[in-house]
């Protein structure tokens, strides 16, 4: 039981700190924007966010490679190492010399540590519920929630750190040196999770897999050959709950700064609600996915987001809605959603076989995060300033979350046909 709650706990502190180091590019895009690029335009505000979606492309071929490794030669290999990485590239960030500096150089190093940043949290998040998922015999649902809820708390304590630096610094303080604290710290902060993890044992599941020999082909092989299908299908079951992070996590900062009229304070107070409410619901969704089974309780979180999605925004544009209501709407939005962020992840852990299990989640999260959560602040806002439409961005989400359902439903009808495509 003690070996348990000491993996629970090292999995979660790893995603917790993870998370924390990845949203804070977010965050801090305005002045990241001003210090390599020179302004706050439009157009540079566009750069900064190709830079931010970098990283979550460059998921996809770390998804491939730890997966590959985790799946071949142990979980607890490919996890260790994982958490180094970004660690490191959050320090390089930090510690990058602005544009006007070294020049175009800045640029290629900035670009860089994302990449490597998003190249290491591409199989971390997969990694950490695997290891949870496959160390769980009961209430999988709830101790893999119990992951994704640090992964949320990520965002609140890089919402803190944002907001208590702009609070003691002045904007030009803010500029010069106060976003690389952040960075710094929260990668300095991280390697306490890397030692953490030298005692990490693998699961039963794997040992049996390993001494059965079912993995000698290599993941990727396998996946190629009998999978394609059910990985497709799979992919498409997380694009509403992608598409919400990156819309309503990573590029909310830049949103309401031109759209909405909160200060500085009231945004913080809609940002800590939302990531707040979110942790809460990951735990009630795990509940419901071990009640109700995991597919089932999956569609049901999906179907009232998809119902939920244009009111709720119309509703918080409104300028004469009082700001009390915003944060009790935007609560119970974001409290919803947790429902699904709390299960997404052990849904596809509960969908791909010991073998290929590593891979084929990695796969899946990565694909859909750089698809649809990198990509989502880049194309909403060239939605909204093409169609000069703020409401845009519901309308994105709203048809995201139609097509998870969609997809989501295509498993739980014809889930014995998919599975016996892939020859089990």
């Amino acid at each position: 039981m003690l070996k348990k709650i000491k993996l629970l706990l090292t999995a979660s502190s790893g995603s917790l700190f993870e998370t924390y180091d990845f949203y804070l590019f977010a965050l801090f895009s305005t002045a990241i924007s001003q210090a390599f690029l020179g302004g706050g335009t439009t157009t540079d505000m566009m750069w900064v966010f190709i830079v931010f979606a970098s990283g979550y492309f460059a998921r996809i071929a770390e998804a491939l490679f730890f997966g590959y490794i985790g799946d071949k030669y142990g979980r607890s290999y490919s996890f260790r190492f994982t958490i180094l990485v970004i660690a490191l590239a959050s320090i390089g960030i930090g510690l990058t010399p602005i544009y006007n500096t070294i020049g175009i150089f800045a640029i290629i190093l900035l670009f860089t540590f994302r990449m490597a940043q998003g190249f290491s949290y591409g199989g971390e998040l997969s990694g950490a519920i695997v290891m949870v998922y496959e160390n769980s015999k009961k209430h999988r649902g709830l101790y893999c929630s119990i992951v994704m809820i640090c992964a949320s708390l990520g965002v609140v304590a890089a919402n803190l750190t944002h907001t208590s630096l702009e609070y003691w610094l002045n904007p030009e303080q803010m500029l010069f040196f106060g976003w690389r604290i952040a960075f710094i710290a929260g990668g300095l902060i991280i390697f306490h999770s890397y030692f953490s993890r030298a005692n990490i044992y693998e699961s039963e599941t794997f040992r049996e897999m390993q001494r059965a020999k079912k993995n000698q082909k290599g993941s990727i092989r396998i996946i190629a050959k009998k999978y394609k299908l059910l990985l497709a299908c799979t992919f498409f079951t997380q694009v509403g709950i992608m598409t919400y992070w990156g819309v309503c996590v990573a590029y909310l900062p830049a949103y309401c700064a031109e759209y909405c009229t909160l200060t500085t304070i009231q945004f913080a107070q809609v940002i800590l609600v939302m990531a707040t409410s979110l942790a809460i619901g990951n735990i009630f969704g795990g509940l419901g996915a071990d009640w109700l089974g995991i597919k089932k309780a999956y569609l049901l979180y999906s179907i009232i987001m998809l119902i939920i999605i244009i009111p709720v925004f119309r509703y918080v544009l409104n300028v004469a809605t009082p700001m009390e209501n915003v944060l009790l709407v935007m609560g119970t939005f974001s409290l919803v959603t947790g429902l699904m962020n709390g299960t997404a992840n052990t849904l596809t852990a509960s969908i791909f076989p010991t073998e290929i299990r590593y891979t084929g989640s990695s796969i899946c999260l990565s694909l859909s995060v750089a698809i649809f959560a990198g990509l989502a602040p880049l194309y909403v806002s060239s939605l909204i300033h093409y169609f000069n439409d703020a409401s845009m961005l519901a309308k994105v989400l709203t048809t995201a979350y139609a097509i998870q359902v969609i997809a989501v439903l295509i498993i739980i009808i014809f889930w014995k046909k998919l599975k016996a495509s892939t020859g089990n």
